[in-house]
């Protein structure tokens, strides 16, 4: 993946869409590491089986702060060439009650079309008929709400972003220090009992006591010595 994105020259690209293997492995966490990604859509198939892989890959990203652009649904469906009927050979809808169990967006259904396996295997990509082609519809209306999810995460953290920084200015400069704890000074916990800082049974140091200024107990420090306590 390292020699993949970073010994290519791509030049300008609107947008860089990475295949990843089913599942939660090592080349999806690599992938996370190496780059910034923009978002992540989840691909499954209506099948049980499928959906268990698909919950994992949502529960991964989110839990490595990727955003979820979404979930689409493949081979949600086969027309017969013969009667134009809908068939759900592997069930249907799963993926769409999925996303909405996750609280993310489900991006559409894409059908179970020999052709495009066909327009593969040939080295002429079914997209390359045009989005009004039967065989492409459903790709290409797939694509648009991908990329309309993609601008609304760019917009939203720009937004995060612009708070984040407001607020920063709103408070003025931030100065941190860590407090020093002296070992041989006492902390109350109550009324009746008092509880040295290097005392021999560990308890917790009452919170309301403790306090960002300087004292016989608490000494401020520019920046945390080795042996200082962060508060």
């Amino acid at each position: 993946i390292r020699q993949f994105l970073g010994l290519v020259e791509w030049g300008n690209l609107d947008h860089m869409v990475v295949d990843l293997p089913p599942g939660t492995g090592d080349v999806a966490l690599s992938l996370v590491q190496t780059v910034p990604l923009t978002g992540a859509v989840v691909v499954s198939t209506p099948s049980d089986v499928s959906l268990q892989d698909a919950r994992k890959a949502i529960e991964m990203f989110r839990q490595m702060k990727v955003d979820i652009a979404g979930v689409v649904e493949n081979m949600s469906y086969f027309v017969c060439p013969h009667c134009n009927h809908e068939i759900d050979i592997f069930s249907r809808g799963g993926a769409e009650n999925m996303a909405k169990q996750f609280g993310v967006s489900f991006l559409g259904n894409i059908s179970l079309d020999p052709e495009v396996r066909k327009s593969g295997d040939s080295g002429k990509p079914v997209v390359l008929q045009g989005e009004n082609s039967p065989h492409a519809k459903s790709i290409y209306e797939f694509a648009r709400r991908v990329v309309d999810r993609i601008r609304e995460i760019k917009r939203s953290r720009k937004r995060n972003s612009d708070s984040i920084s407001h607020e920063a200015e709103n408070r003025g400069p931030h100065i941190d220090f860590s407090l020093r704890l002296n070992p041989y000074c006492e902390f109350p916990r109550n009324r009746s009992s008092r509880q040295t800082a290097s005392g021999v049974r560990s308890r917790r140091i009452n919170r309301e006591i403790i306090s960002p200024i300087a004292g016989p107990c608490l000494n401020p420090w520019p920046d945390p010595p080795p042996t200082s306590h962060t508060f």
